[in-house]
Protein backbone atom coordinates (compact mmCIF):
# COMPACT_ATOMS: atom_id res chain seq x y z
CA UNK A 1 0.00 0.00 0.00
CA UNK A 2 1.62 3.31 -1.32
CA UNK A 3 -0.67 5.13 0.70
CA UNK A 4 0.08 3.30 4.35
CA UNK A 5 3.73 3.76 5.44
CA UNK A 6 3.56 7.84 4.80
CA UNK A 7 0.29 7.90 6.74
CA UNK A 8 1.41 5.64 9.32
CA UNK A 9 4.63 7.64 9.61
CA UNK A 10 3.02 11.16 9.62
CA UNK A 11 1.01 9.96 12.53
CA UNK A 12 4.09 8.94 14.10
CA UNK A 13 5.74 11.99 13.79
CA UNK A 14 2.86 14.05 15.07
CA UNK A 15 2.64 12.03 18.09
CA UNK A 16 6.07 12.73 19.18
CA UNK A 17 5.43 15.93 18.66
CA UNK A 18 2.65 16.02 20.99
CA UNK A 19 4.94 14.05 23.44
CA UNK A 20 7.83 16.25 23.08
CA UNK A 21 5.67 19.79 23.34
CA UNK A 22 2.63 18.03 26.30
CA UNK A 23 5.33 16.37 28.11
CA UNK A 24 6.93 19.67 28.84
CA UNK A 25 3.68 20.75 30.98
CA UNK A 26 2.57 18.54 33.66
CA UNK A 27 -0.77 17.51 33.34
CA UNK A 28 -3.21 18.76 36.71
CA UNK A 29 -5.75 15.41 37.09
CA UNK A 30 -9.02 16.14 39.02
CA UNK A 31 -8.05 14.91 42.71
CA UNK A 32 -11.77 15.41 44.01
CA UNK A 33 -12.01 11.93 44.37
CA UNK A 34 -10.57 7.90 43.97
CA UNK A 35 -7.20 9.66 44.09
CA UNK A 36 -3.94 7.49 44.10
CA UNK A 37 -0.73 8.41 44.95
CA UNK A 38 2.68 6.98 44.08
CA UNK A 39 5.91 7.72 45.30
CA UNK A 40 8.90 7.16 42.88
CA UNK A 41 11.99 5.88 44.01
CA UNK A 42 13.96 9.34 43.83
CA UNK A 43 11.15 10.52 46.27
CA UNK A 44 8.60 11.94 43.59
CA UNK A 45 4.96 11.64 44.43
CA UNK A 46 2.38 11.67 41.62
CA UNK A 47 -1.55 11.82 42.84
CA UNK A 48 -3.52 10.81 40.16
CA UNK A 49 -7.48 9.61 39.68
CA UNK A 50 -8.25 6.24 37.60
CA UNK A 51 -10.59 7.11 35.04
CA UNK A 52 -12.35 3.86 34.01
CA UNK A 53 -14.71 4.72 31.58
CA UNK A 54 -12.42 6.92 29.82
CA UNK A 55 -9.58 4.45 30.21
CA UNK A 56 -11.99 1.73 28.84
CA UNK A 57 -12.93 3.82 25.94
CA UNK A 58 -9.33 4.91 24.87
CA UNK A 59 -8.01 1.33 25.20
CA UNK A 60 -10.77 0.06 22.97
CA UNK A 61 -9.92 2.70 20.46
CA UNK A 62 -6.20 1.77 20.77
CA UNK A 63 -6.64 -1.72 20.69
CA UNK A 64 -9.25 -1.47 17.61
CA UNK A 65 -6.91 1.23 15.51
CA UNK A 66 -3.69 -0.75 16.66
CA UNK A 67 -4.79 -4.17 15.16
CA UNK A 68 -5.78 -2.71 11.87
CA UNK A 69 -2.75 -0.83 11.53
CA UNK A 70 -0.74 -4.02 12.24
CA UNK A 71 1.26 -1.91 15.27
CA UNK A 72 2.22 -2.61 18.73
CA UNK A 73 -0.57 -0.59 20.64
CA UNK A 74 1.87 0.39 23.64
CA UNK A 75 2.96 3.46 21.34
CA UNK A 76 -0.34 4.36 21.17
CA UNK A 77 -1.34 3.33 24.62
CA UNK A 78 1.18 5.16 26.85
CA UNK A 79 1.25 8.67 25.58
CA UNK A 80 -2.46 8.84 25.75
CA UNK A 81 -2.53 7.63 29.31
CA UNK A 82 -0.11 10.12 30.76
CA UNK A 83 -1.46 13.16 28.10
CA UNK A 84 -4.72 12.40 28.28
CA UNK A 85 -5.36 10.61 31.35
CA UNK A 86 -3.26 12.10 33.61
CA UNK A 87 -1.34 9.06 34.75
CA UNK A 88 2.22 8.87 35.60
CA UNK A 89 4.68 7.29 33.60
CA UNK A 90 5.68 4.58 35.24
CA UNK A 91 1.75 3.71 35.61
CA UNK A 92 1.08 4.28 32.34
CA UNK A 93 3.73 2.01 30.94
CA UNK A 94 3.27 -1.09 33.70
CA UNK A 95 -0.66 -0.84 32.68
CA UNK A 96 0.51 -1.15 28.47
CA UNK A 97 2.44 -3.99 29.09
CA UNK A 98 -0.18 -5.70 31.00
CA UNK A 99 -2.83 -5.57 29.12
CA UNK A 100 -0.21 -6.57 26.57
CA UNK A 101 0.80 -9.38 28.15
CA UNK A 102 -2.69 -10.45 27.77
CA UNK A 103 -3.79 -9.78 24.92
CA UNK A 104 -0.68 -11.17 23.54
CA UNK A 105 -1.30 -14.57 25.53
CA UNK A 106 -4.89 -14.72 24.70
CA UNK A 107 -3.65 -13.83 20.88
CA UNK A 108 -1.25 -16.88 20.95
CA UNK A 109 -3.98 -19.41 22.54
CA UNK A 110 -6.21 -18.11 19.60
CA UNK A 111 -3.31 -19.38 16.81
CA UNK A 112 -2.01 -22.45 18.57
CA UNK A 113 -5.73 -24.05 18.87
CA UNK A 114 -6.61 -23.24 15.04
CA UNK A 115 -3.00 -23.96 13.60
CA UNK A 116 -1.52 -20.97 12.42
CA UNK A 117 1.01 -20.75 15.15
CA UNK A 118 3.33 -24.05 14.06
CA UNK A 119 4.60 -22.49 10.82
CA UNK A 120 6.23 -19.69 12.69
CA UNK A 121 7.72 -21.43 15.45
CA UNK A 122 10.81 -21.40 14.70
CA UNK A 123 10.53 -17.58 14.85
CA UNK A 124 8.77 -17.00 17.66
CA UNK A 125 10.43 -19.24 20.58
CA UNK A 126 13.54 -17.05 20.11
CA UNK A 127 11.32 -13.94 20.31
CA UNK A 128 9.52 -15.14 23.22
CA UNK A 129 12.54 -16.45 25.05
CA UNK A 130 13.84 -13.18 24.74
CA UNK A 131 10.63 -11.09 25.85
CA UNK A 132 10.37 -13.77 29.22
CA UNK A 133 14.42 -12.77 30.18
CA UNK A 134 14.35 -8.84 29.14
CA UNK A 135 10.86 -7.89 30.18
CA UNK A 136 11.47 -8.39 34.31
CA UNK A 137 15.09 -6.76 33.41
CA UNK A 138 13.14 -3.32 31.44
CA UNK A 139 10.36 -3.39 34.43
CA UNK A 140 13.92 -3.17 37.22
CA UNK A 141 15.87 -0.81 34.77
CA UNK A 142 12.87 1.46 33.94
CA UNK A 143 11.92 2.23 37.87
CA UNK A 144 15.21 3.70 38.07
CA UNK A 145 14.49 6.05 35.09
CA UNK A 146 13.04 9.42 35.63
CA UNK A 147 9.62 9.55 33.92
CA UNK A 148 10.34 12.45 31.55
CA UNK A 149 13.03 10.41 29.90
CA UNK A 150 10.80 7.54 29.43
CA UNK A 151 8.80 10.23 27.24
CA UNK A 152 11.22 11.75 25.42
CA UNK A 153 12.68 8.15 24.74
CA UNK A 154 9.52 7.20 23.05
CA UNK A 155 9.39 10.74 21.29
CA UNK A 156 12.21 9.97 19.41
CA UNK A 157 11.80 6.27 18.84
CA UNK A 158 8.58 6.88 17.44
CA UNK A 159 10.51 10.23 15.62
CA UNK A 160 12.63 7.67 13.85
CA UNK A 161 9.80 5.23 12.73
CA UNK A 162 8.01 7.87 11.51
CA UNK A 163 10.85 8.93 9.80
CA UNK A 164 11.97 5.61 8.31
CA UNK A 165 8.34 4.72 7.16
CA UNK A 166 8.14 8.60 5.37
CA UNK A 167 11.51 8.02 3.69
CA UNK A 168 12.59 5.07 3.60
CA UNK A 169 9.73 2.39 2.32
Amino acid sequence: MPLFDPLLGGALLTGAAAILLRAQRTPVPDLSRDVHTLVEADGTVHRYRRRLLAGALLSSLVGFGSSLLGIGGGIVHVPLMVLVLGFPVHIATATSHFVLALLSLTGVIVHALDGSLVPGLDRTLPLAAGVLLGAPLGARVSSRVPAALILRGLAVALALVGLRLLFLH
